[in-house]
Formats: C-alpha cells, sequence, structure tokens
C-alpha cells in the first residue's frame, strides 16, 4: 500500500508531462499499425470514380436522381464521396515529396484516420468536459483514458472506432465528426446549464453543419432525427416547468427552427436513399432483418471481450458513483444516452440490408453505441478519479490502468499486412508490359483477386494517376 502511494505521489508532480509523452508515443505506434494496412475495394471506384460511384458527384442534392427515376451508388451521400475522392486524388502527391509513390499512399491513408481518431476523440473531451482546451490537464487524462481503446488491430472488429478499410473510416467514423462539430455549441451551452446561451452566429454555422451531415454518411440523418427529438422535448419540457418563456424568447423560437430543418432535411436525404442501387442487391425483408438484429447484438456484445471487459469496468464505476453520490447528474445523462442507444438500435434494420453485415450490426453501423460507450468510460473515470479519496483512489487507479493495459496488449502490430499488396504494386510499377500478370499471394486494392485484367480498369487509372506507373497498366492474378 505505502509503495503505490509512493509511485503515485511521485509520478503526480510532473503527470501532465508523463500525459502527453504517453499521447506522443501511441500516437506514434497507431500512425505506425495504420500504414500497415492494406488498402481496400472500393477505394478506387469511389476516388476515380466509377460510373454509379461518380453520378453523385454530378447531383449533389440528388434532384435529377429523383427527376429521372434513376439509382446511383449513395446518392445521399456527397460529402462523404466529396471529400473522399479529393482527398486521394490530391494527397498522395503532396506525400510524394517525402516517400515514395508507393509509399503514398498509405501515408495518406494514415494520416487521414490518425486525424480521424484525434478529432473523434477530442471532441468526445469537449463533451465530457465543455473545456475547449486540449493541452489542460483534464484534457489530456480525458484522452489518455480513451487512447488505449482505439484499436486497429486486436479488438477493431468488435469495438474499433475506425476501420481496417478507409473507405469506411470515410463514410462512418469522419461523418460523425461533422455531426459532433454541428452540435458542439448546443452542449457548450449545456456545460453552462443553459441550451439557449450562444450567440446568433453560432446558430448561423449551424445551417451549413445540418446540410453537410444530412448528405454525409449513412448513419447521421437517423442519428440526427433522434438527437432533434431529444432536444424537442427537453426544450419544451422547460417551458412546462416555466423555466423558458418560449413566446418572447427569440433563441428558443430559432432553436425549434433548427429542429424543424433538421428534421425536413433528414426525412428528404432518407428519400434520397431509397434511389441508392446498393439496396437492389439483397431482397433480405424488414421483419427478416428485425429477427437477425438480437443474434448482431449478442455476437457483438456478448461475445466479445473487448466489451466484456468495458462492460466490467462501467459496472464499477456506476456502482461506485452510485454508492458515493458524487455526481448526480451524472445518471440523468445516462437515461438520455440509453434511450438515443435503444432508438438507434430499433431503427438500423431500416437502414437496408449487406450480405458483408449479416447481422446488422457491425463495429461500423455500431460506432454510434461505441463512442456513447466511450463517453460512459471516461467521463465515470474522471468523476471517481476526482472524488475518491486517497486511500481507495490508488486502488482504483490500478485497477484502471490493468483495464488499460489490457487493452494496450491486445492491439499488437502486424507489420505484413500489406507487404505482399506493397510487392504487387512494385511488380507492376517495374513492369513494360500493357497487361501485367500476378500471383494470387494477396488482394491488390480489391475485396477478391482480379482474374481479368477488365477487373482491374480502375485501379490502373488511379496507379498511373498516383504515379506508381508510366502508363495505365492493367493486370490479373493467377
Amino acid at each position: 500500500m505505502n509503495i503505490l502511494i509512493i509511485i503515485f505521489e511521485k509520478l503526480k508532480l510532473n503527470w501532465k508531462y508523463f500525459l502527453i509523452i504517453y499521447l506522443v508515443i501511441d500516437i506514434s505506434f497507431t500512425f505506425k499499425q495504420i500504414t500497415s494496412l492494406t488498402i481496400d475495394g472500393d477505394l478506387s471506384d469511389i476516388v476515380t470514380p466509377a460510373t454509379n460511384a461518380g453520378k453523385v458527384l454530378k447531383d449533389p442534392f440528388g434532384f435529377n436522381t429523383i427527376k429521372n427515376n434513376d439509382t446511383c451508388t449513395g446518392p445521399n451521400r456527397f460529402f462523404v464521396h466529396y471529400t473522399m475522392s479529393n482527398y486521394f486524388t490530391n494527397s498522395p502527391a503532396f506525400f510524394q515529396n517525402f516517400v515514395t509513390p508507393i509509399n503514398s499512399v498509405y501515408v495518406a491513408s494514415g494520416v487521414f484516420t490518425l486525424i480521424v481518431i484525434l478529432s473523434l476523440l477530442f471532441t468526445l473531451t469537449f463533451f465530457i468536459l465543455g473545456k475547449r482546451n486540449c493541452f489542460k490537464k483534464e484534457n489530456l487524462l480525458i484522452i489518455c483514458l480513451l487512447f488505449p481503446l482505439v484499436h486497429i488491430y486486436g479488438f477493431n472488429e468488435s469495438m474499433g472506432i475506425t476501420n481496417t478499410a478507409v473507405t469506411y473510416t470515410f463514410f462512418y467514423a469522419f461523418s460523425i465528426i461533422g455531426l459532433f462539430l454541428m452540435y458542439m455549441p448546443i452542449v457548450y451551452a449545456l456545460h453552462k446549464n443553459n441550451i439557449l446561451n450562444f450567440s446568433y452566429k453560432n446558430y448561423l454555422l449551424l445551417i451549413p453543419m445540418l446540410v453537410f451531415c444530412a448528405f454525409n454518411g449513412p448513419l447521421l440523418p437517423p442519428l440526427m432525427l433522434i438527437i432533434s427529438l431529444f432536444l424537442f422535448v427537453y426544450m419544451w419540457n422547460l417551458v412546462f416547468k416555466n423555466k423558458v418563456k418560449w413566446a418572447k424568447n427569440y433563441k428558443f423560437i430559432v432553436l425549434n427552427l433548427f429542429i424543424f430543418l433538421t428534421v425536413l432535411f433528414c426525412f428528404y436525404s432518407l428519400f434520397l436513399g431509397t434511389y441508392n442501387q446498393d439496396n437492389t442487391l439483397s431482397n433480405v425483408s424488414i421483419f427478416d432483418r428485425y429477427k437477425k438484429l438480437p443474434i448482431g447484438i449478442i455476437k457483438l456484445f456478448l461475445m466479445n471481450k473487448s466489451f466484456i471487459y468495458l462492460a466490467l469496468v462501467l459496472l464499477v464505476n456506476f456502482t461506485l458513483i452510485y454508492k458515493l453520490k458524487v455526481n448526480s447528474n451524472f445518471f440523468n445523462i445516462f437515461k438520455w444516452l440509453l434511450a438515443l442507444i435503444l432508438l438507434y438500435i430499433l431503427l438500423l434494420p431500416l437502414g437496408g440490408y449487406r450480405d458483408y453485415r449479416p447481422f446488422i450490426l457491425r463495429n461500423d453501423t455500431a460506432l454510434p453505441i461505441i463512442l456513447v460507450l466511450f463517453y460512459l468510460f471516461a467521463t465515470s473515470t474522471f468523476i471517481l478519479i476526482k472524488a475518491l479519496n486517497k486511500s481507495i483512489k490508488y486502488f482504483y487507479l490500478v485497477f484502471i490502468f490493468i483495464f488499460l493495459f489490457v487493452n494496450i496488449d491486445a492491439d499488437g502490430i502486424d507489420k505484413n499486412r500489406n507487404k505482399c499488396e506493397k510487392a504487387a504494386l512494385q511488380t507492376i510499377a517495374e513492369s513494360n508490359e500493357n497487361v501485367v500478370k500476378l500471383n494470387k499471394n494477396c488482394t491488390v486494392m480489391d475485396w477478391g483477386y482480379s482474374l481479368k485484367p477488365a477487373d482491374s480498369k480502375w485501379n490502373a487509372i488511379l496507379f498511373y494517376h498516383w504515379g506508381i506507373t508510366k502508363k495505365v497498366q492493367l493486370y490479373y492474378q493467377e
């Protein structure tokens, strides 16, 4: 016991610098992990873009799609298509100032994914503390609590906040950042105990963010509808309690107008989404999707060690907070978040069915749930670190350290993950043939093998654009 006290007292002297050093090391290690990943098979179709994927870039809000009763890939996801296409069209050229053309693609993917991870963690930290300065001690502590839960390998398939396929990181994690940024002014006002306590310029910023989010990733419209419902209930509850005179409060009226616009944009986006050609790839009925959903919940949350460990920590934290009565507002927030999770899960089967996601829930569609769990873990842990007395706190910190170490230990690095893919790209780059024959040692920027030269068309165009090849060279594998 005395040894523990001495150790923590020593660390306490410079714990801010200790946290910064840890973050620098962990961020560097994470970047190394990300750049060892392969490139997925959807990237070239979106970046080039292929015929169907390119339609949305010419029709951002789907007016022509609806008018012509046409279909295309992601008709209500213009901004994520536009961002991804422009990023991977231009960023590798910049990174080629420092690395080879082949490596520039992996560095570009790694930089983007790392920015997404840091953005999610910093915004989560803001939601927890309501403080904008990310270098305050408390903010650094929250980020250090969360960073070990970021898995590039390890538990990525269950509770990864980014995907091993960078395309999915764009469509899910990146789009969630937009949602977080849109609601930051409202969250900040709630931290000040007055939802109407923010300036009119913040309202003006909400409108472009609303448009950006409504036509972005697949998860955003239903999430925005749920949040709008909660905001509406919360504000009118203030009216019924006579805490707000709505007729005389212009900010109250403007915020309700914003909610109305959010609902309008989201329903239009969802309607536009019915013109997604990918919806025709499966005939699984809505009833059958709901039958599969409980299996998905069990498989993801009850059969993965990652969530079992996290659930154990949350159970301990919740029990301690309840018994010690250290933060009465925490459980009020928990009730709202629990309601959000339940409504979100109930809406998921309505979003269509994909064969590669047989039980509806996967780490990508479960991302809002995972982020809520991260929020609850970091918030409850932070509350207890501040509230517990010294004799109990040191044992509690050891408990948390063990949990974090288990996560760090689980997330190793696979240095050879993209070695074969890079070697295949090098073979194509060094060949003078118009059509290059490759072995079936691994896939090359695709979900499967390229069995015919025509299968590699969009990849070949992209390789030439990136400067990997000196001409458009098709390839096949046998």
